[in-house]
């Protein structure tokens, strides 16, 4: 083992201890006697950001990425810093090149079948996905911001990160009552008043959105509870206008029933 491979253990043994400053100091010392070791520059540089020394930790994400620009983990970990200054669309650019190359590597994995290797770039493509939703929300985006984090929502790894991102944006001021609704239902995040609202809307339109409907019911059906349709009493008015829509296109020779399964199930 080399000294400075030795060093990178006894840092990242500190800091698994608890004793994050003295990591720190460990690469620190270690760093300035070989600076051509892009594995300390990058785990310092993690280190100075995780304790908020953003100014200290930016020289040396530099440096690092000078030594090995096409390191995936240390992009991500930059890309990740850029946010953490305040740089969001800064940021939200940087990692959108990051994830284009994660899942270039992917491809290319998938291709070799190397398990591995699928395993490792799928866990950066969720850190690199979650990363870009909160770099947007940041800029005002909330429905790119939930675009990239529905996806990792069961991820063992990324989820309660990817729930934490879709739920701020969810929150954001800037969203309209119809908009919120909509993007709740791309989030996962299905409650009775969300559904009732979006069939109301839906039925409110010329001619009435049935597609809408049936994808809202549908949605229900899956994260709700099984009597769902009884759980409030605007939602079973709006349900059964929407019940009564269908029939009525079907009878004009409109829709085909069968398109509509989710609708056809409600009330039974």
């Amino acid at each position: 083992m080399t000294p400075s491979d030795a060093a990178l253990h006894q840092a990242l043994t500190q800091r698994d201890e608890g004793d994050l400053d003295g990591a720190i100091e460990t690469l620190r010392a270690a760093a300035s006697l070989d600076l051509g070791d892009a594995q300390l520059a990058v785990n310092l540089a993690k280190m100075l950001s995780e304790t908020g020394q953003l100014d200290r930790a930016e020289p040396w994400f530099r440096h690092a990425l000078k030594l090995a620009p096409d390191d995936l983990d240390l992009r991500l970990a930059y890309g990740t810093f850029l946010g953490q200054t305040g740089h969001a669309p800064e940021a939200r650019d940087y990692l959108l090149g990051v994830m284009q190359d994660l899942e270039q590597a992917l491809d290319q994995a998938s291709m070799l079948g190397d398990r591995d290797a699928i395993l490792e770039v799928n866990r950066f493509l969720g850190a690199a996905s979650v990363n870009i939703g909160r770099a947007a929300l940041e800029c005002g985006d909330a429905p790119m911001a939930i675009s990239f984090g529905r996806g990792w929502l069961d991820d063992p790894e990324c989820g309660e990160a990817a729930h934490a991102l879709i739920a701020d944006a969810l929150d954001s001021d800037d969203l309209d009552p119809q908009r919120l609704a909509e993007l709740s239902l791309e989030g996962g995040r299905v409650t009775p008043a969300v559904v009732t609202l979006l069939i109301d809307t839906a039925l409110g339109r010329q001619p009435p959105d049935l597609i809408a409907v049936e994808r809202a019911v549908a949605a229900a059906d899956e994260a709700l509870e099984e009597d769902w349709q009884a759980s409030d009493e605007a939602l079973a008015r709006v349900l059964g206008m929407a019940r009564a829509q269908l029939g009525r296109a079907v009878m004009r020779g409109g829709l085909d029933a069968n398109d509509f399964p989710a609708l056809l199930s409600v009330g039974k």
